[in-house]
């Protein structure tokens, strides 16, 4: 009338298990295909690809072209780690930085930030080179040493202090600069 119940221990549970070189095996071509597929196909992300100094432009590719003067010292990336900047997307300014060339459809205008360090700076561009400071700012700034003497009078970078003389002008945006002097003329 009433049915036994008959629970079993752990021990008596086998449970199929496929073997470690199985599984390794599987690993291994998952890993293939996968770096298969995305060496072929290449990145969908801007930020990573592996298409080197061009975009793709279906199965053709087009070569990026070097920023000009301008557009080098304009920029805030940085041309060793993400030397590919978006001038231009949609019609309207972008500024966005990439490691890698911008994929066709995410970017207008492009160049390569790279050529920069090569572009000579014309004799004519503002610098902080004998700015005269103002008895105030002598009186009463915060002196830079020798090493560097170019600093920032406005903006956030205020008191900040550099050895380059177009750090506060050229290479730097007015809002963290907008004026700057040379403390060797106090």
């Amino acid at each position: 009338m009433f049915n036994r119940i008959t629970y079993a221990s752990i021990d008596e549970v086998t449970v199929p298990i496929e073997s470690a070189s199985w599984n390794h095996k599987r690993l291994i071509a998952l890993v293939v295909i996968t770096s298969t597929l995305f060496v072929t196909l290449g990145s969908r992300s801007p930020a990573v690809s592996v298409f080197p100094k061009k975009t793709i432009t279906g199965l053709a590719t087009t070569q990026v072209r070097d920023c000009s003067f301008e557009e080098c010292f304009a920029s805030s990336c940085d041309a060793r780690t993400a030397p590919f900047i978006c001038q231009r997307f949609q019609g309207g300014p972008h500024g966005g930085c990439s490691a890698s060339p911008w994929v066709e459809g995410t970017c207008d205008d492009s160049c390569n930030l790279e050529v920069c360090e090569s572009l000579s700076i014309p004799a004519d561009t503002e610098s902080c080179l004998g700015v005269q400071c103002g008895e105030e700012w002598c009186d009463n700034g915060q002196m830079c040493g020798d090493s560097a003497p170019y600093q920032c009078q406005v903006g956030s970078a205020r008191f900040g202090c550099a050895g380059d003389y177009y750090q506060w002008t050229l290479k730097t945006a007015s809002a963290v600069c907008s004026d700057c002097c040379d403390v060797t003329t106090c």
